[in-house]
């Protein structure tokens, strides 16, 4: 951790023998969502609580499937994030902190997940380049899954998996 406007000193926030990835960071700024990479379990998801003295990460997907490109949704509540547990890329979104509730966005593979600033739709690529935008609710205590709508395609090179290709302006009408 650095600030971003004065300077000063670096502070490490985990240290492991991993490599370890910024995710996203809840809009509140109360939590850290970042991708570590463990032989034993490939890419897994942490949660590091944020501005408490000696607060330790606690692992948030930690499976034996590659776990990415986690984001938060807008109010915090809820990360989606990309899983290939099915064996195909798929997203998945669950409640933050868990609670076991997981739902499967994606019906055909897909990756870089981004909500819409308001939380009420999430977007993602498809493998064969196209822009999917799903109706998503927040508002209760779980997520409700509404209908998806392929948006566009568009020229995402699909080969670089690490990358987030693409972002989507506040009211999800214009992307970059």
């Amino acid at each position: 951790l650095k600030d971003a406007v004065g300077g000063g000193a670096e502070k490490p926030l985990v240290e492991t023998p991993n490599w370890k990835y910024p995710e996203s960071w809840s809009k509140d700024g109360r939590w850290l969502l970042y991708r570590e990479i463990d032989p034993s379990s490939k890419g897994d998801l942490w949660i590091l609580p944020m501005g408490a003295s000696g607060a330790k990460p606690v692992p948030y997907v930690k499976t034996a499937a590659d776990e990415r490109e986690a984001s938060f949704s807008p109010d915090g509540r809820f990360v989606a994030y990309v899983s290939n547990e099915s064996g195909d890329a798929q997203v998945f979104v669950q409640p933050n902190p868990t609670t076991g509730a997981k739902w499967r966005i994606s019906s055909a593979g897909g990756m870089w997940p981004r909500w819409r600033d308001d939380g009420r739709e999430l977007y993602y690529v498809q493998p064969d380049g196209k822009l999917v935008a799903v109706e998503v609710s927040t508002d209760g205590p779980t997520l409700r899954v509404g209908k998806a709508e392929t948006l566009f395609g568009a020229p995402f090179r699909i080969v670089n998996l690490s990358s987030g290709e693409y972002d989507v302006s506040k009211d999800g009408t214009r992307f970059l």
